[in-house]
């Protein structure tokens, strides 16, 4: 078994999918799938349930996730202090919301790389549900999510914006001239829709019900781009930040009646001791954000 092996199995568990992890990790689907036949073949167990191209762990492999998880956790807090030692650079990984991510938060990480060149960003890309169990489980060493639902007496919680949600559909949508959209308005109305493990998923859902309505939801992404191809070759719409539409002029992004707007923060592990390091992305970012 080597240390590569449970890596690209991790990644294959939170991607749900060999080739998000293959391009995740820069490597063929292939290499991927064969890593994890390799692994499966060496100890004679199965690790996936493979059911038309869903991927569903077995028994065997929940076994393996969880303590994979924080074997590789582990390995990473050596290499940290082994860097730290010798003065080299050394690395925070950081799990990131991708609406987030791609709307507000990446159009800094240039400026932070100039700035602390001797600091490495893993990113890692998660919904705002799932990034707080990774910060427990120590698989992440700061987190950038929706900060809403976080009760955990664990996790402190430092605030960077709200950031307003808008209903955005291509210009020639029917809906494109709208000043406002509410709830009511978007029955039996196609919508692509953030992974199933998101907030922005269960918020839209509940408020749908709320209102009474039924919407048809016809794509499930975290990719951001994914969305936005959809929404430009079909007649659907989807829920977004403000900024989504930033540089795309055929997509339009149409405010909520009443509005809804998400607070945006940082997370991180009260009980785990902080490096330097990962005090001073969250010094930088915190500051950028409340300039």
């Amino acid at each position: 078994m080597k240390l590569n092996q449970l890596r690209y199995f991790v990644d294959v568990c939170k991607c749900g999918s060999f080739v998000v992890a293959a391009k995740q990790n820069f490597v063929s689907q292939p290499a991927i799938a064969q890593s994890i036949r390799d692994l499966e073949s060496e100890f004679d167990i199965v690790l996936f349930k493979r059911n038309n191209n869903k991927l569903t762990l077995t028994e065997n492999g929940k076994w393996l996730y969880e303590r994979a998880v924080n074997l590789l956790s582990i390995v990473h807090n050596l290499e940290q202090d082994l860097h730290t030692r010798s003065n080299n650079c050394s690395s925070v990984r950081l799990g990131v919301a991708p609406m987030f991510g791609s709307s507000y938060f990446y159009k800094h990480l240039n400026s932070f790389r100039r700035e602390f060149p001797s600091i490495r960003i893993d990113i890692e890309e998660s919904g705002s549900m799932e990034i707080p169990r990774w910060l427990e489980q120590s698989f992440i060493d700061v987190g950038v999510c929706i900060l809403d639902g976080i009760s955990s007496k664990n996790i402190a919680k430092q605030k960077l914006m709200d950031a307003p949600l808008c209903f955005c559909v291509h210009k020639d949508h029917p809906l494109a001239n709208r000043k406002s959209i509410k709830f009511a308005d978007l029955d039996g109305t196609k919508i692509c829709l953030l992974r199933k493990d998101s907030y922005q998923n269960t918020l839209i859902l509940q408020r749908c019900e709320q209102a009474g309505i039924q919407i048809d939801v016809i794509m499930h992404s975290s990719q951001i781009s994914s969305i936005s191809s959809m929404l430009a070759y079909s007649d659907c719409g989807a829920f977004l930040f403000e900024n989504a539409t930033v540089g795309n002029p055929s997509l339009v992004a149409i405010p909520m009646d009443p509005p809804i707007s998400l607070p945006i923060g940082l997370i991180w592990d009260v009980r785990r001791t902080e490096s330097p390091q990962i005090k001073q992305v969250r010094r930088y970012f915190g500051r950028k954000f409340n300039q």
